[in-house]
C-alpha cells in the first residue's frame, strides 16, 4: 500500500503533467504590436568567419544582427530606421566576434553603396570573399 508521501508526489507529478500538457496546446494571441509584419532583409553569409551587419544612416547606426559562417538570416530593420531625416541607408559589414559603434568608419567594414531604404530591402545580400553583393529577391525569399 503507498504511503501518503508518495501519493501525494504521485498526484502532484499528475497534475503537473496535465498542466504542462494543457499548456503546450494552447494557442496564445498575438500582441498588439506583433500584428504588424517586420521589414527584414535576406543576408546570406558565404564567408568562413561570423560576421556583424549594420544599418547605417547619416547620422546613426544600428546592429541588425550576427550571422554565422554558411548561414542565412532574415535580419529586421529597426523601427527607427524609418524616420531618419535621410533617404539614404547602406549595410556595412564586419568579420570576427567584435561590435563596433562606428561600424561604418571602420577600415576593416565592408559597405554597400548608399541608397533608399526601399532599394536596400528589394535584395538579398551576399558577403563573399569580403565584400557585401546585392541580388534581386525572388519570389521564394
Amino acid at each position: 500500500m503507498p504511503t501518503p508521501t508518495l501519493r501525494s508526489a504521485v498526484s502532484r507529478l499528475a497534475t503537473t503533467g496535465v498542466a504542462l500538457l494543457l499548456a503546450a496546446c494552447a494557442t496564445v494571441a498575438p500582441r498588439s504590436d506583433q500584428n504588424t509584419t517586420a521589414l527584414t532583409i535576406r543576408f546570406d553569409n558565404e564567408g568562413r568567419e561570423r560576421v556583424q551587419v549594420y544599418l547605417v544612416g547619416e547620422q546613426r547606426e544600428w546592429l541588425l544582427g550576427r550571422v554565422e559562417p554558411g548561414a542565412i538570416s532574415h535580419l529586421p530593420l529597426p523601427p527607427a530606421s524609418f524616420a531618419g531625416k535621410s533617404p539614404f541607408v547602406r549595410l556595412a559589414v564586419l568579420t570576427g566576434n567584435h561590435t563596433s559603434l562606428q561600424a561604418a568608419r571602420s577600415r576593416a567594414a565592408s559597405t554597400t553603396v548608399a541608397q533608399p531604404l526601399a532599394a536596400l530591402v528589394k535584395h538579398q545580400w551576399h558577403f563573399v570573399q569580403g565584400q557585401v553583393t546585392p541580388r534581386l529577391r525572388g519570389p521564394q525569399s
